[in-house]
């Protein structure tokens, strides 16, 4: 088709982006975070040098320079988590830049029960925490995600560039791991920890995309 994944935003929801193949996704990061107001937010940013000490690409290796595996070859079979403590900060601030303060079914309040449309008490957070971020290192789902994506550059050549909010509010060394040629942008996907965990040992199913359960 003319596309290979589609931009939508349902009225009176946040956009979405809905994507036909599941190789189009890789679960990089997991995160464990809390609800909170932004007088209680407490975080700085890593100093430069993390940016500026990252190893560079590794020719001939189809995985990130900033893995633990980066050197690992084509072939080779791996699955790993690893605590993201420097990308973390950087996590922290997309969230911050990119928190849309509206009223789900979902959160919950100092009670520890659903807000009730209105928030008559006024529990509604206005932003969260990152408590802990996981980097998941997996040889085939990258594998995977890797030979779709050069498929995409392949066919595309080159793509108009998408604004992604989460992208733009990046600083420019940390947006250098995202392909700009095909639009790679990371997006928020809120699930269960015991889903997380099966998201990344598998990967998505974008069978329920669209419903409350994809």
């Amino acid at each position: 088709g003319d596309f290979d994944s589609l931009l939508i935003e349902p009225h009176g929801r946040s956009r979405e982006f809905v994507v036909g193949d599941s190789q189009q996704v890789y679960p990089e990061y997991a995160l464990v975070y809390e609800h909170c107001s932004p007088d209680t937010l407490e975080h700085g940013l890593d100093p430069p040098t993390y940016w500026d000490h990252a190893r560079s690409a590794i020719f001939g290796s189809i995985f990130p320079p900033y893995w633990v595996h980066c050197q690992a070859t084509a072939t080779s079979d791996f699955n790993d988590m690893f605590p993201a403590m420097f990308f973390k900060s950087v996590i922290q601030e997309i969230a911050d830049k990119t928190w849309k303060h509206k009223w789900t079914r979902d959160r919950k309040g100092r009670d520890g029960k659903p807000i009730p449309r209105g928030d008559p008490r006024g529990d509604m957070p206005t932003g969260i925490r990152i408590l802990s971020g996981w980097r998941f290192e997996d040889a085939a789902l990258w594998r995977r995600y890797h030979e779709h994506r050069e498929t995409l550059a392949a066919a595309r050549g080159t793509c108009r560039e998408l604004h992604v909010k989460t992208t733009s509010c990046m600083q420019a060394k940390a947006r250098r791991r995202l392909r700009r040629d095909v639009n790679e942008a990371y997006l928020w996907h809120g699930s269960s920890p015991r889903a997380v965990m099966g998201i990344a040992t598998e990967g998505f199913n974008i069978d329920p995309s669209g419903s409350h359960v994809g």
